[in-house]
């Protein structure tokens, strides 16, 4: 009996009689919020969400940004959809191999790029005109024989 009455009287110190009802009826009353919360959510009927517009426009809307066909970097390319490391390296090697992209349609000669890629990553592909040379270079050279 005395090892019943020690063991009892061991745990008792943690909380009083008042206090472990106090911590019982927390506990009871959280999980009913989170049962009536998760009952809630499942018997709502959500017919589209918040962003449903916003994502309808963007999809339906010219991609965010451009590449440009001519001086893209492989780790650009590889941002496209459908496009992995591996073809971005392999178009970049083609564009250095066979002196550049004059238009977005020369991609199409790159091994790999079949109808269903080209119409995924057309959107996202343009050709900057080509760069004028620097100004100096345009500029004509001044005699230097006369001084001023």
């Amino acid at each position: 009996m005395r090892g019943k009455r020690s063991a009892r009287r061991r745990w008792t110190w943690v909380l009083r009689e008042m206090d472990r009802r106090s911590v019982a009826a927390c506990v009871l009353g959280a999980c009913v919020a989170i049962v009536g919360c998760v009952v809630w959510f499942e018997l709502t009927p959500f017919e589209s969400s918040p962003t449903a517009a916003l994502d309808d426009a963007f999809n339906d809307s010219l991609p965010l940004y451009q590449l440009d066909v001519r001086s893209a970097p492989w780790p650009e390319w590889a941002l496209l959809p459908g496009l992995g490391e591996g073809m971005a390296k392999r178009i970049c090697e083609h564009r250095e191999r066979h002196g550049g992209f004059q238009s977005p349609d020369d991609v199409r000669q790159v091994r790999g790029i079949g109808p269903k890629t080209w119409e995924r990553i057309r959107p996202y592909l343009h050709a900057a005109p080509a760069t004028s040379p620097p100004l100096d270079a345009r500029r004509p050279e001044r005699a230097s024989g006369k001084g001023t």
